[in-house]
This record gives structure tokens, C-alpha cells and sequence, in this order.
């Protein structure tokens, strides 16, 4: 009876310890099965069948075009070509590793490769691509293939409980909306009634998770990107149920997230000149997609489309390339046709722009292009500052200088890190850039840059920037353009912690460093015309190593097309004071530096300093609170700085905006790590407390260790 009790208990207690397991893990997934679970609700044969006819395929064909993988614009004979290695059982695109795949979809395909082909998985990248191709050369090959994995996944997607990899991440499920519309272009007439009610079930299932609350990410161009979508679907499958009211809420959410997403003066909002980029093309395809089903268009993102449009064109290089601003890509961006249907034309347009300065102090950025500098080159100057830590590819990168000429990046920041790369966590802080920092500043410090004073006269121009972190350093970086081909930048800072400044010059990795003389040194690029000079001289105790591809400490890197690359640079270090670094183009032969010299140092007001002029000659530049004195071999001029117009109420009303958004719609973060862990967790208790059961059970039928019989 006893021995009885005893295995009564024990299966109880594993009963009961079993039971919290499953109630420990409830508790832990619960939350993120429900998140992810929406009702469909049912799509009626009639309206199935009247999208056979309706819209017409120049709708669908449009909304197709506006897709949101914009980092593989594959068309025409490379998309051909990439679809035929996806029949031989390989996904190719290009700077990312090949990767095995097959026709039929298999939720492991969710896994394969680094994140951001796990996004374009997610994406349907494989139908996509089958799809671009047979529009290009209609292969009934690729049809068939696009077909046979769209029923796939729709099954898959339709019965998944948890997400595989990055399958429920918001632009994959955006981007969907394309794809279907693309699809079903090319299908609908021959499509069987299984296939057909399949592609309407994950429309309106992608419709749904698009406009749940808890989906929608507001703060970033996630969110703007869920909203196309939404517009995307309802002017592909207009019969939808509640399709309309879908529509409406999605205008709605992108009026509430205009405000802080693109600033009054043309500006994207998101630290990045290839976000930017990304900006013109969404806020061109709510444009586009409104006019597309005969929809007015709001007049406040008609207005915010034509700003960023204008802000791209003097952004944007002669080659197509964007200063390496934040998350930006070392490529030739080229808007898509939807958006800029006259990309020639675009093109030349970059060709022929004059000289000009675009000041941007809402959003925090200056550009300076000169269309011919020294040889023949033209000239682009870039100085970002702008901070709104909660939006989206925050970097810290304010005051960076950004030079390019020749085709060159002389003067660059990392670009944009592969997030599989270790070191992506660090790039996003001061190493990403050579904005000045103190060492040890936290990346994600409270902060806030103000453009001071600005000037531009014959042959100079000039930016006097200061950051105040809260925390308590404050920098200020002043920046002069000297007759195109010079750039002389004052670095002074105040640390109450006694911390030194550090800068990171450098430069792209196809340019070779020399040095030349005591903190000088000389990049040159084979078969480029120019060169460019280096030299630094500061405050005592100032050091400048040369760097290239160095860990420990970190410097010398740059990121191209998702490759990271060794690079020259130079890793600036100031105890205290100030530091007055001088970049200078030159010959392509040229081994010397030009220097300018400080002759005194008064403080960032107070300041006499003195820069070398290719014949010998110098010009002395002293400035004297908000004049600058210039003296040269032609006599003395005096220009005023400007002090610009306060921005500190209009950026207030962005961070509001912000922040209202963000309250209303509250991110849901799946944690499945953390969720994982926790799992794992409770296995572990459960395990050891099942241990601690039985081994109590066999003591008390006298198995205790050091005893061999039963009890007595």
C-alpha cells in the first residue's frame, strides 16, 4: 500500500511539474501566437471571379511596379538570367551569396542565407523573379515555376503557428502585395478556381495582418511601406472584403506619419541619404498608386514628393552614387520607373546641374556641388547633422565631411554595415564616421546639433555647427571650403569628464595612404587625375596614426555593396583644446600636404589662421565672433556669418509628431530569443524538478545511494 502511495505521488508531482510547463510555456508564446493570428474572413467565388476582368492589367501592372524590394531592381536580361538559376535549383542576386532553392517552396527556404536575403525570401523574391522574367521573354518555364511556389507558401503561410525566420517581418509582408498583383496579372485568365481563391486568401490575409493595430510600425519607413500596401491591394483586388475601409485607414495612418517622416524642407527623415532615396520612391508611389485608381491625391504628399524629388536631385552625383550618409549603399541608384519614367533624362540632368549650396536646417544637412574644380572635376561636399534619435537608421554621424571628387570618395563614412557583419553594432556608433566624438560618447546619447552661423562669398564657404550631448561634452566643428579645392575644418570640444576627442578620417578602400611629414598624409587612386592631402596640427598632445583595416582600435573600414573592405584612414586623438585638420586636392603625383596653421586661439569665436595657396602665397582667415576677416595678395574683405533662422519649434513639432504615432500604435516586439530562452528555461526547471521527484520516490523504497536492498 505504501510502495502504491509512493508511485501515486511521484506521477502526480510529474502530473502537476508537467502541467506548469504547459501553462509556463502558454504564458511565454501565448502572446506572440495571438499577434500573429488574424481572421481573413472569406472571399466570395463572385468577387474572385470579377477580378478576372477588373482592374485592368495597366492598374495591376502599376501596382506590381511599386515594390518595395528596391535593393535588387532586377529586370530584363538579369532578371531572366536569375530566373534560369532558379530553375537549375540556385538563387543568385547580386553581392550576396549564391544560395540552393528549389520551385517547390519549403519553410526552410526561410532560413537560408544572411538577413537580408532571409527579407527578400520573406518577400517572394523567387516568384518575383520568375514573374520579372517572364514578362521580359515568356517562358511558359517561369510561370509555371512562380505558380507552383505561390501555392506553396499560400499553404505554408495559411497554417503557420509561429514565424520561420523573418517571415512576418513588416517589408516582407508589404511586399507581397506586389508580387500577388504581378502574379495575378499574368495568371488570372487561365488560373483554376483552387489557384485563384489561394492568391485572394493571402491578399486579404496580408491585407489583414497590414492593417492590424498591433502590425503597423509607425515610426519608421516600415510603417509608410505597410500602408502602401494596403493601397497596393485595394487597387489590385478591389472587391475585397473591407478592402475599402483598409484603404482609408491607410491614408489616415500616413497623414498622422508625414510629420515626422519627411520634414518641411524636402528632407527624409531617417539619418540616411540612401533612405532618402528610399523616401522619394515611396512617397512617389502613394502618388503614383492614388492616381493610378482614379483617387485624389493629398496635397501634403504631392508637396512632400516633388520636396524630396528636389532635394535627390542636388543630392544625387553625376554617376548616379549618394554620399555615404548613415545606411546609404556604395552603388548608382536609380529611381524606378513608376516613380521617374524619364531615367535618361534624370541622368542627364545630373550632368549638367551648375555649381550651388543646398542648406537644409529642419532636417540637417548641407550640399555643396562644384561643378568644375581644379582639372576639370567636379566637387560634392556633404555635412549632415541632423538627430531624431527615435526614427528610423538613427547613426552617429553629425558634422561628418563628406568629399567627393573624381568619382572618389576621399572623405567618407563607413556606408551602409551588412547587418551579419560582428561588427555592426559598433558602426552604428561615432566609429561609423568621422563626426567628431568624444571617446567613450554612447551613440544613442541624448543630443542635439545647431547650425550656428553660415557664409558663403567668392571662393569660400562656411558652417559652424555645435552638438550639446546632455550628458555633458559639447562639440563644435566649424567647416571652410577654401576656392573649391580646400577644406579646413576646427575641431574644439569641452568634456566635463576630461575625455579626449577622436576623429576618424577615411577614405574609400580603392585609394592607397602615404604619409607625408609629421600628421600629413596623401591618398591617390590608380588612373585618377587627383589626389588628396591630409594634414592635422591642434592643441598639445595631439596624435594621428594611420589606420587600415584595424580592429583594436577600430578604423579603416568601409562597406560596399554588402562587402566590408579595408580602407585607409586616420585616427585623430585630442587631449584637450582644439584640432585643425586641412584636406586639400592635389596632383595625382603630389607627396607633399598642404597645412593650414593656426597663429591664434581664442576659443571657437576668436581664432587667426593662415592657408597655403598653390603659388606660395597664403591668405590669412580671422574670425571675431560673427565676422570672418579675409586677407589676401588682392587686399582685405569682411563677410558677416549668418546666424539662420531658429528651427528648435518646427523640430520639437517632428519629435511630437513622433511621439504621438508611436504612443497610439505601440510596438509589438515578437522576442523570439528571449522567448526561446525562456522555454528553455522552464524545460530545464521541469527536467530537474522530475529528477528531484523520483529520486525522492526511490529513497523512500530504499534505492539512497550506498544501500543496495530494500528497506527492512
Amino acid at each position: 500500500m505504501r510502495a502504491e502511495r509512493g508511485r501515486t505521488g511521484l506521477v502526480v508531482g510529474i502530473a502537476i511539474t508537467t502541467l506548469l510547463l504547459g501553462v509556463g510555456n502558454l504564458v511565454v508564446w501565448w502572446p506572440l501566437w495571438h499577434h500573429l493570428r488574424v481572421d481573413p474572413g472569406v472571399v466570395d467565388a463572385e468577387v474572385v471571379r470579377g477580378h478576372r476582368q477588373v482592374p485592368s492589367d495597366a492598374v495591376l501592372g502599376a501596382v506590381a511596379s511599386a515594390s518595395m524590394m528596391t535593393d535588387h531592381p532586377l529586370h530584363g536580361d538579369a532578371a531572366v538570367l536569375a530566373a534560369r538559376r532558379i530553375l537549375q535549383g540556385e538563387l543568385v542576386l547580386p553581392a550576396l551569396p549564391a544560395v540552393p532553392i528549389a520551385t517547390a517552396f519549403s519553410p526552410s527556404h526561410l532560413e537560408l542565407g544572411v538577413p537580408v536575403q532571409q527579407v527578400f525570401l520573406a518577400s517572394l523574391i523567387v516568384p518575383d523573379l520568375l514573374l520579372r522574367a517572364y514578362e521580359y521573354d515568356p517562358d511558359p518555364a517561369f510561370l509555371a515555376a512562380a505558380t507552383h511556389y505561390l501555392r506553396g507558401f499560400i499553404a505554408y503561410e495559411a497554417g503557420a503557428w509561429f514565424p520561420a525566420s523573418l517571415e512576418f517581418n513588416a517589408h516582407a509582408v508589404a511586399n507581397r502585395a506586389a508580387v500577388l498583383a504581378r502574379f495575378w496579372r499574368h495568371a488570372r485568365s487561365a488560373a483554376d478556381e483552387s489557384l485563384a481563391h489561394d492568391v485572394h486568401l493571402l491578399a486579404q490575409r496580408t491585407a489583414a495582418l497590414l492593417s492590424a493595430p498591433a502590425h503597423f510600425i509607425a515610426a519608421t519607413n516600415h510603417g509608410v511601406m505597410q500602408n502602401i500596401a494596403l493601397l497596393q491591394l485595394a487597387a489590385a483586388f478591389p472587391g475585397l472584403p473591407g478592402i475599402e475601409a483598409r484603404r482609408e485607414l491607410a491614408l489616415q495612418r500616413l497623414d498622422k506619419q508625414l510629420p515626422m517622416y519627411i520634414a518641411a524642407d524636402g528632407g527624409v527623415l531617417e539619418h540616411s541619404a540612401g533612405y532618402h532615396f528610399h523616401g522619394v520612391v515611396l512617397s512617389g508611389y502613394v502618388v503614383r498608386l492614388l492616381e493610378a485608381m482614379g483617387l485624389p491625391v493629398p496635397p501634403r504628399w504631392q508637396q512632400a514628393h516633388e520636396a524630396t524629388r528636389r532635394v535627390l536631385a542636388m543630392m544625387q552625383r553625376p554617376d548616379g552614387s549618394l554620399p555615404p550618409v548613415g545606411n546609404t549603399y556604395r552603388y548608382s541608384w536609380r529611381l524606378p520607373a513608376l516613380v521617374e519614367p524619364d531615367a535618361d533624362g534624370w541622368s542627364r540632368r545630373l550632368q549638367d546641374r551648375p555649381s550651388y549650396t543646398l542648406t537644409l536646417p529642419l532636417s540637417g544637412q548641407s550640399i555643396w556641388w562644384d561643378r568644375e574644380g581644379p582639372g576639370g572635376v567636379g566637387i560634392q561636399t556633404a555635412v549632415p547633422w541632423g538627430w531624431f534619435s527615435q526614427n528610423g537608421h538613427a547613426r552617429a554621424q553629425e558634422l561628418s565631411l563628406l568629399i567627393w571628387a573624381s568619382g572618389v570618395d576621399w572623405s567618407t563614412n563607413t556606408g551602409y554595415w551588412p547587418n551579419s557583419d560582428n561588427d555592426a553594432a559598433r558602426v552604428v556608433g561615432w566609429v561609423g564616421g568621422n563626426g567628431p566624438h568624444v571617446i567613450g560618447e554612447a551613440a544613442q546619447s541624448r543630443r542635439h546639433t545647431t547650425l550656428l552661423a553660415q557664409a558663403e562669398d567668392t571662393g569660400l564657404r562656411l558652417l559652424d555647427l555645435e552638438r550639446v550631448t546632455h550628458e555633458g561634452p559639447r562639440v563644435r566643428r566649424q567647416i571652410i571650403q577654401w576656392r573649391i579645392s580646400c577644406w579646413i575644418v576646427l575641431d574644439s570640444f569641452e568634456d566635463p569628464q576630461r575625455r579626449p576627442l577622436r576623429v576618424l578620417w577615411t577614405g574609400a578602400p580603392e585609394t592607397s595612404q602615404a604619409a607625408a611629414g609629421e600628421r600629413a598624409f596623401v591618398l591617390h587612386r590608380e588612373g585618377s587625375p587627383i589626389g588628396v592631402s591630409l594634414a592635422v596640427e591642434g592643441a598639445p598632445g595631439i596624435e594621428a596614426r594611420p589606420l587600415r583595416g584595424s580592429r583594436e582600435p577600430f578604423g579603416g573600414w568601409v562597406a560596399h555593396d554588402r562587402r566590408v573592405s579595408p580602407a585607409p584612414a586616420v585616427d585623430l586623438r585630442v587631449p584637450a583644446g582644439w584640432a585643425l585638420t586641412t584636406l586639400a586636392l592635389s596632383s595625382a603625383d603630389s607627396t607633399t600636404a598642404r597645412r593650414a596653421r593656426m597663429l591664434r586661439f581664442n576659443g571657437p569665436l576668436e581664432w587667426t589662421l593662415q592657408v597655403p595657396l598653390p603659388d606660395d602665397r597664403s591668405v590669412t582667415l580671422t574670425r571675431r565672433g560673427a565676422e570672418l576677416a579675409i586677407d589676401e595678395p588682392a587686399g582685405r574683405r569682411a563677410i558677416a556669418l549668418a546666424a539662420p533662422d531658429a528651427v528648435s519649434r518646427e523640430v520639437a513639432a517632428i519629435e511630437r509628431a513622433g511621439d504621438s504615432i508611436r504612443t497610439e500604435f505601440p510596438r509589438f516586439r515578437p522576442a523570439i530569443a528571449e522567448r526561446r530562452q525562456r522555454s528553455w528555461m522552464l524545460a530545464g526547471a521541469w527536467f530537474v524538478t522530475c529528477a528531484a521527484l523520483v529520486g525522492r520516490a526511490l529513497r523512500r523504497r530504499g534505492f539512497a545511494p550506498g544501500r543496495s536492498g530494500a528497506a527492512a
